[in-house]
């Protein structure tokens, strides 16, 4: 009998239900023998520690020790898929904006620019997410979105220990190689008693926004990824009708009242030739081909 899930619900079937069936396969000394024939001394408590852990299976999910039966076929071919987007690449332009909700101020681009780095890192083809699309999606079929919710942080002013404000400016250092760098130092002149000419003031957001906003790119690279399954998967799975997601393209839009939608963002992609349009700012390829996936994957 068939069944017809979204596949936000298909993705809990899978990792929640179906794959935990599949249990540890024996490796080490359980492999031959057990514990029985284990060698004596350090060798023997690691080999030991390594086989009474409790480690996930081969599908990356705890097992059910309790658990009858095998997975279901159709929850291997959902996890297939969900391992072949780790051969894509979301593009997400540095002009991303997913705190319409707030006002950020001055600190803005430093803001976007820490949100970037915690999301993608630089390796030799480019960057890349820093957690695999496949990681992202279990995560969130085992534990649900994490709180999205923006709180509106307040600018503050960088202060010292007498809670007047810290002044700072840049002079140029000579390393030890003869390389010269600017150093940030102390702004305040002593004999003074006040700021140098060249000294500037620093403020900072309280809360800091930026462990939200990398979530919310997540959850925007998420919620793409999942359109991306939803077209992979039709038409390949024996018992399971996947529904696509109702989920905005942009998660955190449906947490709270006071959301804003991001008015300041560029249009979506969706007239352009050969390009996937997927959580508004975010189209997701195949390596070696901008803006394209490749047929058949």
């Amino acid at each position: 009998m068939r069944k017809t899930m979204t596949i936000e619900n298909a993705l809990r079937w899978t990792y929640r239900d179906e794959l935990p069936k599949a249990q540890v396969e024996a490796r080490g000394p359980a492999a031959w023998g057990g514990p029985a024939r284990l060698r004596g001394g350090h060798e023997a408590a690691a080999e030991a520690a390594d086989l009474w852990a409790v480690p996930d299976n081969r599908y990356g999910v705890v097992p059910d020790r309790g658990g009858d039966g095998a997975p279901h076929a159709d929850a291997l071919a959902i996890h297939a898929a969900v391992l072949a987007l780790d051969s894509l690449a979301p593009d997400m332009p540095a002009d991303w904006v997913g705190f319409a909700d707030c006002e950020l101020g001055p600190c803005a681009a430093e803001v976007a620019r820490d949100v970037l780095a915690g999301v993608f890192m630089s390796v030799g083809e480019g960057p890349r997410l820093r957690r695999p699309l496949s990681v992202l999606i279990r995560k969130v079929a085992i534990l649900g979105l994490p709180d999205l919710t923006l709180d509106e942080p307040e600018q503050r002013v960088v202060v010292a220990a007498n809670g007047k404000p810290r002044w700072f400016r840049k002079i140029q250092s000579v390393g030890a190689f003869g390389e010269v760098h600017a150093v940030e130092v102390d702004g305040y002149d002593p004999r003074a008693k006040a700021p140098y000419p060249d000294a500037y003031g620093k403020t900072y957001l309280d809360p800091c926004p930026v462990d939200v906003l990398v979530a919310r790119m997540e959850a925007e690279v998420w919620r793409a990824a999942l359109d991306v399954l939803v077209e992979d998967l039709a038409g390949c799975l024996e018992a399971v009708d996947l529904l696509p997601s109702t989920l905005p393209e942009r998660p955190w839009e449906t947490n709270s009242g006071r959301v804003l939608r991001d008015r300041t963002a560029p249009k979506p992609l969706a007239t352009l030739p050969n390009r996937r349009p997927v959580a508004g700012l975010v189209t997701v390829r195949a390596a070696g081909q901008p803006g394209k996936r490749k047929k058949g994957d």
